[in-house]
């Protein structure tokens, strides 16, 4: 559900038209941690009611399902990318 959220965030908030410029969303899986990272281009905000209140939304069910097995970060660079990474522990060192 959270990549459901994450690519619809794309879509309405990043400036997808420009072809040198693409979105990416990576999943990888090892080491016990399951990572999602999402990139896209941001469009120009005009009006910022409710920026980030759907990111915000899925830190709090992360904290709520995971507690400290999840770690949710996402900023714009200076490239004006907006950057997404989400990793969860998936495996405890000591279980199989």
């Amino acid at each position: 559900m959270v990549v459901i959220t994450l690519a619809e965030n794309m879509f309405k908030h990043g400036d997808l038209l420009k072809e040198a410029s693409p979105a990416e969303i990576s999943i990888k899986l090892g080491q016990g941690k399951l990572i999602i990272e999402t990139a896209n281009l941001i469009k120009e905000v005009k009006d910022n009611s409710g920026l980030h209140s759907g990111l915000e939304n899925i830190k709090k069910r992360l904290n709520y399902t995971y507690g400290n097995d999840a770690a949710f970060e996402y900023a714009t660079g200076a490239d004006h990318y907006f950057r997404v990474t989400l990793s969860i522990i998936i495996r405890k060192d000591n279980q199989l």
